[in-house]
């Protein structure tokens, strides 16, 4: 699951997925990437990674805009202005304002693992499907 980190008074939304993950669930099974009411059929819940600088976090969705040291997807959400609270005061106000953010990303988090599996699968069907042999003009 997600996690929200206050460092320095910054609070950042740092995803368990990495951007090698994203990429490739991204690429062949985008749907993965977004919560769908069944009834409705709209999506109510979606992440994507964006460039440097344009991220964003609402109740409708995650747009991280940098990577971890580990490559894991994150996002700044700015300034807390919580310095003079107690650290679970921050904890609980943090939890707070985004308790719905973090449960929704973790449901999407969820799905892309998920489709990982199945991608990583169709993937090696596909590549064990096709020989390559070396020749003269290879």
């Amino acid at each position: 699951m997600a996690k929200i980190k206050n460092s320095n008074n910054v609070v950042t939304l740092i995803s368990e997925l990495d951007v090698d993950t994203y990429k490739k669930v991204a690429k062949f099974a985008p749907e993965a990437l977004k919560l769908v009411n069944p009834e409705t059929k709209e999506v109510e819940f979606g992440m994507s990674y964006t460039k440097e600088n344009c991220g964003n976090i609402s109740d409708y969705g995650v747009s991280f805009d940098t990577k971890t040291r580990g490559q894991k997807l994150a996002v700044a959400l700015g300034r807390t202005g919580l310095v003079d609270m107690s650290v679970e005061d921050v904890k609980t106000k943090l939890a707070e304002e985004n308790y719905k953010v973090l449960i929704n990303l973790g449901k999407v988090e969820t799905q892309v693992t998920a489709a990982l599996a199945d991608v990583d699968a169709t993937v090696a069907i596909v590549e064990d499907s096709i020989t390559v042999e070396a020749g003269e003009e290879n």
